[in-house]
């Protein structure tokens, strides 16, 4: 007579150990995304993981800090520390990872996991109960039926808890920066500039950068895992264009820089997001560069601010599920961008300057300057203000050059110029001025027309600075 063995649960302890390793590097924020995922002291399997979890919860609801000396401490106060294998065993699970970019990886492992064990556990005690032939069939069904409502509820709550306000060091304790001053996690980046002015050259040697936590431009990066996207390249010239970059850069070979060549390949965020998703979280993908993105517009109206709202919708769903921060490529708009705002010159809806929480232009200069030089322009949500700067390309590269003036933008229709900016910024006064008052002082001062003044006040602009609605000359 042959023995069955009963088959062991579906379950991962790396991935229980990887989360509680997040929980302990920041244990606010990691918690409160676990909560609102559906995660509890339950969804873990191993019982020592279910202990450890469950402490860590009760410190954060007693605003207490979640740090490896306090969980020691409180579990040895319920007589559980030996349990979980005493300090040695925290101390080891405290050092599993060095970053919470991936938790939310991790608290989706540890979250299907558990709703698969759910499944089954409920699967075998419907089994039994249909082989009970004393119970009404009728009760049986319904309870059948009970058991599966209760088992699409675990873990698929769709928004999260309403917060109260949290303790100011948990919320002062920010992620780490993927590059330095202008891009977090879950933050979504806009790279535009006009036609043919090396987009995803410039994105390539961005993800190359973030991807080995070398320099970009002068901002320093912290090493994170890059997901490409190449929508638009052949996948043999795609590849070439790695190859260029990463040897002008002077890097080995990185084998964690993935590309998922999707050329040609009808790919949509309204039918693919998911798909997207998981492949991202199975690398443990810290950022997704998607270029073009006018490739991801489908029937959208690039003009219209409902539908693009809708596309980056997507985008933000995507953030907000891998932790990801997510890149793009944007196309300037026809005409002279040099007569616009930095953060207008991106071409259809404003969707585009107000969604991003970097907004990176690239803009033409003069040839006066050097052939193929741009002005860069940063606009962000919450870090501090970027001065305007000039790069240069140094084929495949483009390469920071302080010796360029960001503020010669290259003019299509320009004729000779009468004035030059830097005179109407050197005529604001030391009190500051506003724009209908700096228009009359040009006349007076430069005999500028007022129409005139309009077409070299963007420029102007970008050599002072706005403080309290007036204009100041910036300091040398």
């Amino acid at each position: 007579m042959s023995t069955t063995l009963p088959r062991e649960l579906p379950h991962s302890l790396e991935a229980e150990e990887h989360l509680l390793s997040c929980i302990f590097i920041d244990g606010a924020d990691t918690l409160n995304r676990a909560a609102a995922a559906g995660i509890a002291s339950v969804s873990f399997y191993d019982p020592k993981h279910v202990v450890i979890f469950d402490c860590c919860s009760s410190l954060l609801k007693k605003g207490l800090p979640v740090e490896l000396s306090v969980v020691a401490e409180e579990l040895k106060a319920r007589s559980q520390l030996d349990a979980v294998g005493g300090y040695p065993f925290l101390a080891q699970v405290s050092s599993r990872i060095p970053t919470t970019a991936q938790a939310n990886y991790f608290i989706e492992q540890v979250r299907s996991l558990a709703m698969r064990r759910s499944a089954i556990r409920a699967s075998e005690a419907m089994a039994e109960d249909a082989r009970d032939l004393s119970a009404d069939i009728a009760a049986t069904l319904a309870t059948a039926e009970d058991r599966f409502r209760r088992l699409g509820k675990v873990g698929g709550r769709r928004f999260p808890e309403i917060e109260t306000e949290p303790e100011e060091r948990d919320v002062l304790a920010s992620p780490f920066p993927i590059v330095a001053g202008l891009l977090e996690p879950g933050d979504k980046m806009s790279l535009s500039s006009g036609s043919k002015s090396f987009k995803t050259w410039s994105l390539i040697q961005l993800a190359y950068a973030i991807n080995t936590g070398t320099s970009w431009l002068g901002f320093e990066t912290t090493k994170t895992r890059v997901l490409f996207l190449n929508f638009e390249i052949k996948p043999i010239n795609f590849w070439k264009r790695v190859f260029r970059v990463r040897r002008a850069l002077g890097l080995d070979k990185s084998a964690d820089f993935a590309v998922w060549n999707l050329r040609g390949r009808g790919f949509s965020m309204d039918n693919d997001a998911e798909e997207l998703i998981k492949r991202a979280l199975k690398i443990q993908a810290g950022v997704i560069v998607l270029d073009p993105i006018y490739k991801l517009f489908g029937d959208r109206n690039e003009s219209s601010a409902g539908d693009m709202a809708t596309l980056m919708a997507l985008f933000d769903r995507v953030a907000t599920e891998t932790g990801a921060a997510i890149v793009y490529a944007h196309h300037f708009a026809k005409g002279n961008a040099s007569a616009k705002d930095s953060i207008d010159r991106s071409s259809g809806s404003g969707v585009f300057s107000r969604d991003p929480d970097c907004l990176v232009s690239m803009t033409r200069l003069s040839e006066q300057e050097a052939d193929n030089s741009f002005a860069v322009d940063v606009t962000l949500r919450e870090f501090a203000p970027v001065d305007r700067f000039a790069v240069r390309r140094e084929h495949p590269l483009m390469v920071r050059d302080d010796s360029l003036n960001p503020a010669n933008l290259h003019d299509p229709g320009a004729k000779a110029r009468k004035y030059d900016p830097a005179q109407l910024a050197a005529i604001i006064p030391a009190e500051g001025i506003r724009v209908s008052a700096w228009k009359s002082r040009a006349k007076e001062k430069l005999g500028m027309a007022g129409s005139t003044f309009y077409d070299y006040a963007p420029q102007a602009k970008a050599l002072a600075q706005m403080k309290g609605g007036l204009w100041f000359q910036k300091a040398s």
